[in-house]
């Protein structure tokens, strides 16, 4: 059953959480934040890319994935955790080709979605992942015997019964 994994760097020096995906043996970060930048030091989509190809860990950006600056606004306004899971969510219908993407990215590789929250109930992450999971489902539990013409993504999931499991990695 592929993995997909997802952190926060909330709490974290650059050199610990560094170390945690490592222990994880996590290959490729997905970086979902809508503007990639960090007041905290080495978070910024270009140190953190840097930092990761020194470990041998590959940085990709989907700010497609990230929150919109209007749903960013309304949470700095005061708005409450399951609305704003609904507004997101209903963003997230229109992101079915970065969620494939990213599928088929957790497929072949251990992959890790990275924002800032500590607390992935508290991150859109979680909502990024239930998506993923729900889209898994939906296309890895086709028969690949039918699927003659199926995407390689299809094929080549048939096998783990339309299933991601997701793992939100915290400080050791």
């Amino acid at each position: 059953m592929p993995v997909l994994y997802t952190i926060g760097y909330e709490g974290f020096s650059l050199p610990d959480w560094l170390t945690r995906l490592r222990v994880e043996g996590v290959e490729v970060v997905v970086d979902i934040r809508a503007v990639p930048h960090s007041r905290k030091p080495g978070f910024s989509k270009r140190q953190l890319k840097e930092k990761l190809g020194e470990v041998g860990v590959e940085y990709l950006h989907f700010p497609e994935l990230g929150t919109p600056e209007d749903l960013r606004r309304a949470v700095r306004g005061g708005l409450d955790l399951s609305e704003f899971e609904r507004q997101f969510n209903l963003f997230l219908r229109d992101k079915e080709e970065a969620l494939i993407r990213l599928l088929e990215l957790a497929q072949n590789h251990l992959v890790c979605l990275v924002c800032y929250e500590e607390d992935p109930a508290s991150c859109h992450r979680s909502v990024v992942a239930s998506h993923l999971q729900a889209l898994a489902s939906h296309l890895w539990a086709k028969d690949s015997a039918t699927a003659k013409d199926s995407t390689t993504l299809e094929v080549a999931a048939a096998s783990s019964g339309g299933e991601l499991k997701v793992v939100h990695l915290r400080r050791m």
